[in-house]
């Protein structure tokens, strides 16, 4: 009998010479798999990039200026028109994120975290505080940070003491800081002027997902505003995906014949 040509495979590293394909797709499947477990593992902190304005050539036009007349001018951001009610949204529906962003004379503002884009449900991260922009100048009037929960334009709770609260946290007027905030999964923790650990830390599942806006009651400004993201479980697959197939070498290639013929072996 005439023996057929045989259908080249360039194999990867795992697939050696002298296993059967069962055993080398095995192989495949278990880096696969491997990967895919470090992935989930590493989820939560695995952000990447997903927006950024500096806002030194004004703001981006994703910001939809829902009340306060909100503007950019010398590299900063805030609204014209502060109070208890000048909101401003980005677009994106997020779920597990970071937020990046620098205050300038921080008083009484804040980020808004997993909101429906109006002001009427999400959780409000609030800067400062504590009455501040009402004219209140308690111990704790411009210098805290604390969580609301909002839902149907309740902020809830509506007075002190506010969810995960901590105070004396920097000079109200005066200070300049930075904040990260963190949302994955029900759990929403504020890191303060790059620590390495949480100032606050606030745990709730009212919201699942949602869009990220700011919150202007006072003289305070934001710059360099960021956010990254948890990427999907999807795109991680790919990721590992990929990654097996980096881990793996090319090697010789195998040979198939036809059932009946030899069986394959290195060139």
């Amino acid at each position: 009998m005439k023996r057929s040509e045989p259908f080249t495979l360039y194999s990867l590293g795992c697939f050696a010479f002298k296993t059967s394909v069962a055993q080398r797709l095995s192989c495949l499947v278990a880096q696969v798999s491997l990967l895919l477990a470090v992935a989930g593992t590493v989820r939560a902190t695995n952000f990447v990039p997903f927006f950024n304005d500096d806002f030194n050539a004004g703001a981006s036009a994703q910001w939809n200026n829902f009340a306060g007349n909100w503007s950019a001018s010398g590299g900063v951001f805030r609204a014209q028109n502060p109070s208890n009610g000048a909101f401003n949204f980005l677009p994106f529906n997020l779920t597990d994120f970071a937020v990046n962003l620098d205050i300038n004379r921080v008083a009484d503002g804040g980020v808004w975290l997993r909101s429906d884009g109006t002001g009427a449900n999400g959780l409000l991260l609030v800067t400062g505080g504590e009455g501040w922009g009402f004219g209140a100048r308690q111990p704790a009037s411009g210098n805290s940070l604390y969580f609301h929960v909002v839902q149907n334009g309740v902020f809830n709770p509506a007075n002190p003491p506010y969810y995960a609260e901590v105070s004396q946290q920097f000079t109200a007027d005066v200070s300049n800081i930075h904040l990260r905030v963190e949302v994955v999964g029900n759990t929403y923790s504020v890191f303060l002027n790059n620590g390495a650990t949480p100032v606050t830390t606030f745990t709730d599942s009212t919201f699942a997902s949602g869009r990220v806006g700011l919150y202007d009651f006072s003289n305070q400004t934001v710059d360099n505003f960021s956010i990254q993201v948890v990427p999907e479980p999807s795109a991680l697959a790919l990721i590992a995906v990929a990654g097996a197939l980096v881990l793996c070498r090319l090697s010789k290639p195998l040979k198939w014949f036809q059932p009946g013929q030899s069986a394959y072996s290195p060139s």
